[in-house]
């Protein structure tokens, strides 16, 4: 996705430092989660490759203060987060287990479970 096609579609677009400020995160923790380091990798692909700028969509907001809430709240490691972010897309089809009205992500102990809508049941996103 080029950042000219983001502002075609309405998508909401931040600076790494605005998004980074609205969640109440350090700048290099959303610049690690969405671009990785040179020696880790991101936690997912930018919508925004970093050669376009570094920007944050609005879904990627939404995701970050998820994420920043598993992190502090929670004590969840980043490696249980990439895990679910893994199983969430490979298993269900799901590119932002964070950031959707249509299911529901919570934490038990240090995992992080889904319920799918119209389920009852919470299935595993990491653990057993």
């Amino acid at each position: 996705m080029k950042l000219s096609d983001t502002f075609k579609t309405g998508t909401g677009l931040y600076t790494i430092q605005e998004a980074a400020t609205y969640a109440k995160m350090p700048v290099n923790s959303l610049s690690y989660w969405l671009y990785g380091t040179k020696t880790r990798n991101a936690l997912r692909d930018a919508k925004i490759p970093r050669d376009e700028g570094r920007f944050v969509t609005f879904v990627e907001f939404v995701e970050a203060v998820a994420i920043r809430s598993f992190r502090v709240n929670y004590n969840v490691p980043l490696p249980k987060i990439r895990e679910a972010i893994e199983e969430a897309k490979n298993q269900y089809g799901i590119e932002y287990p964070f950031a959707s009205k249509l299911h529901k992500v919570s934490v038990i102990g240090k995992s992080l479970v889904i319920t799918l809508q119209g389920e009852n049941n919470p299935l595993h996103l990491t653990g057993k």
